[in-house]
Parts: C-alpha cells; sequence; structure tokens
C-alpha cells in the first residue's frame, strides 16, 4: 500500500504545473474589475498568467541544484510545501504587489515540483520501466489540466474570484502523502565530487533542441486561436475544443509511451514525432476548417505527448546520478523558454506572411530538419 501511494504522487503530482494556470484562467474577468479594472486592472490580471511562466523558467534549475545537495525527494516536499502556501494566499491576500509576488514565487515552486517529482521517477526505475513511468506521468499531467480547468470554472461560479484558489490546497494532500510514502534514496557522490558544468556538457544539444521544439509545439495553444479567428470560427467553444485535440492526443501518447519505447528504436521515436509535429503544424497552416485543424492540433499534441517522455528518459540514461535532477530542471526550463521565445518568433512572422502562411512556414522548415536528420542518420545517443 505504501509503495502504490508513492507510485500515485509521483505519476500525478505533476498536475499541479496544470492548477498554477487553469485555476485561475475562469475569474481573470473577476481579478481585473477586483483591481479597479481598467487598463490597470487588465494588467493585473495577465500579469496573474505571465509571472507564474517567469518562475517556471528560472524555478527548475534552481530545483535541480538543490536536489543535487540535498535530494530530489528533500525537493520535491518543499516544492509541494510551498506550492499550497502560496497558492493558497490568493484567498486572503488583498494588496495587489503582494499576490503579484506570490504568482511569481508560485511559478518557482511549481518548476520545484516538476523536477523533483521526474527525478525521483528517474532514480527508482530503469530501462523499459522509467520510460513507462515517464509516459504515465507526462500523461497524467495532460489529463488533470482539462479536469481542473472545469473545476475551477465549477468553484468560481460558487463563489467569487478568490474561491478558485482554494484548488492550491490539493498540495498539502500530495505532501503529506509523499512524506509517508517515499523514502530518500541515497546521495552518494552528491555535487562535492566533479564539476557540474563538465556533467552536463554532452546534453547542451538536447537543450537546444528542446527549446526549439517546443517553441513550435505552443503553436497549438498560443497561435491557433488566431487562425481559427481569421478564418471567421470565432465561438470560444469551438475554439477550445478544437485546440483541446492536442490535450487528448497528449494524454494517449504519454500514457503509450512505455508500449511505444519497447517496440521502436529512441533513433526512431524521436523521427516519427518530427514527422507528426511536422505534419501538425503545417495541417494546421493549410486547413480552413475546424475538422482539419482539430486533426493538426492532434498530431502535434501527440508529438508533444512522446517527446516529453523521450527527452527525460534520455537524460535519466545519460546524466551521471549526482546530476540528474540538475540535468531535468534544466530541460524543463528549456520547455518553458519554448513558451516564451513561441510570440517572440511567431509574431513577425504573422506580420509578414499571415497567420496561416506562417504556420506553414514552421511547418515545411521543421520538415526540412526532419528529413535531413533521417538521411544522416543522426542518432540520439551519439549527439
Amino acid at each position: 500500500m505504501r509503495n502504490f501511494l508513492g507510485l500515485v504522487v509521483l505519476l500525478t503530482c505533476g498536475q499541479c504545473l496544470a492548477i498554477i494556470f487553469q485555476a485561475v484562467v475562469p475569474v481573470l474577468p473577476g481579478i481585473s474589475e477586483y483591481f479597479g479594472g481598467g487598463s490597470a486592472g487588465i494588467f493585473a490580471a495577465q500579469m496573474m498568467m505571465t509571472l507564474p511562466s517567469i518562475g517556471l523558467i528560472f524555478g527548475p534549475p534552481i530545483a535541480g541544484v538543490f536536489s543535487r545537495y540535498f535530494g530530489s525527494r528533500n525537493v520535491l516536499l518543499a516544492a509541494l510545501g510551498l506550492f499550497s502556501a502560496l497558492g493558497l494566499a490568493g484567498l486572503v491576500i488583498s494588496d495587489r504587489t503582494t499576490l503579484l509576488a506570490s504568482r511569481l514565487a508560485l511559478g518557482l515552486a511549481g518548476g520545484g515540483i516538476a523536477t523533483g517529482a521526474t527525478a525521483l521517477i528517474g532514480e527508482r526505475w530503469e530501462g523499459a520501466q522509467r520510460a513507462r513511468m515517464l509516459g504515465l506521468h507526462s500523461g497524467f499531467s495532460s489529463a488533470f489540466g482539462l479536469v481542473f480547468l472545469l473545476l475551477s470554472g465549477l468553484i468560481a461560479e460558487m463563489g467569487n474570484w478568490r474561491t478558485p484558489f482554494a484548488i492550491y490546497g490539493i498540495g498539502f494532500i500530495f505532501l503529506v502523502a509523499a512524506a509517508l510514502s517515499i523514502d530518500s534514496a541515497p546521495l552518494a557522490g552528491i555535487a562535492r565530487t566533479g564539476s557540474r558544468r563538465a556533467d552536463l556538457k554532452p546534453l547542451w544539444w538536447l537543450y537546444l533542441a528542446i527549446v526549439a521544439l517546443w517553441t513550435v509545439a505552443w503553436m497549438t495553444n498560443a497561435q491557433t486561436s488566431f487562425l481559427l479567428t481569421e478564418d471567421g470560427i470565432t465561438g470560444s467553444g469551438v475554439q477550445s475544443r478544437v485546440i483541446s485535440a492536442s490535450l487528448a492526443t497528449n494524454m494517449i501518447s504519454g500514457w503509450s509511451y512505455g508500449w511505444i519505447r519497447t517496440r521502436l528504436a529512441p533513433s526512431s521515436i524521436l523521427m516519427l514525432c518530427l514527422a507528426a509535429m511536422s505534419a501538425g503544424i503545417t495541417t494546421i497552416g493549410l486547413s480552413h476548417g475546424p475538422m482539419t485543424v482539430a486533426i493538426g492540433c492532434g498530431l502535434t499534441g501527440a508529438a508533444v505527448g512522446a517527446l516529453g517522455p523521450y527527452f527525460f528518459t534520455f537524460i535519466s540514461e545519460t546524466a551521471a546520478p549526482e546530476s540528474r535532477g540538475q540535468a531535468i530542471g534544466l530541460a524543463y526550463a528549456c520547455m518553458f523558454v519554448g513558451d516564451f521565445f513561441n510570440p517572440l518568433v511567431m509574431t513577425p512572422l504573422h506580420a509578414a506572411l499571415g497567420i496561416h502562411s506562417a504556420f506553414i512556414a514552421v511547418g515545411v522548415t521543421l520538415t526540412v530538419v526532419t528529413v535531413a536528420s533521417t538521411m544522416l542518420r543522426l542518432k540520439p545517443a551519439r549527439l
């Protein structure tokens, strides 16, 4: 029973990342009104979403450094405690500056949860079993993102803009469960020997690849609504259902990753993911109806759902045990850097080419990269 509880915690606590944003999405208008409305209120509401993203860029590397010294379990426990305390603060904080500061710190804590849980999975399983667990972890994170988006909306209807902040209390439940069920792993060779920079140097190619691929991956969330609007598909309900296709396939491919890994070589998985993502982005660009856009989102989501476990499995197998948490933290940071870069890349492309042509240009570029990589046989284990 104790081992099962620990497994449940490791596979599901990653959904805390989704809660960071989804809990407040339905109440952003209420937050804007509370802080005076107008441009000042709108800015405060927008910062409620932006500041955690900044925290998520810096939180994972910081958590990775701490895990090297104190162990991944202790990092996870501390991050879960901070996550709930900072999230629940929204129930009582009235000062705008203090509330926004808590949102920034909440992102830091969320990065610690993701890093700690993923590193613990890497420590406790090996081979195909590790790949399966990392895939399940990714799939559950996507699933709970949708659940809590719907739940926060229902809770907001029962109260006011503060009410959904109660959802963050789930972190305390995870904290107690993790403290009771997850033991500390031995910290052999911890940070007192070797160079941190030398330990991670072979993985720099991977971090650059993650930034590039997640810049593309975030197009389904950040840019697809603009394409649908341009085509006259403006209903928020229709748009959300179309874009949610990426979330559905993300879950499916994550949950299936262990099965996929036992049947395909890592290099083949990477090439198939690149092909699916390029086909998905190109399909969205060529589409002028919700059904075909949903197909493109589905292809992209399936690729991303497998790419996450692929990269984390590769890191867990490649990084030295004492550097694993730090290496995983940097990978998470690179994913959110890709999120940050997406509008910086797409805004000028959109302005110069139009939204459809911008999608096609990105899709074709990724197709060229995929074909070139396949022809040159660039296997990940040799990069």
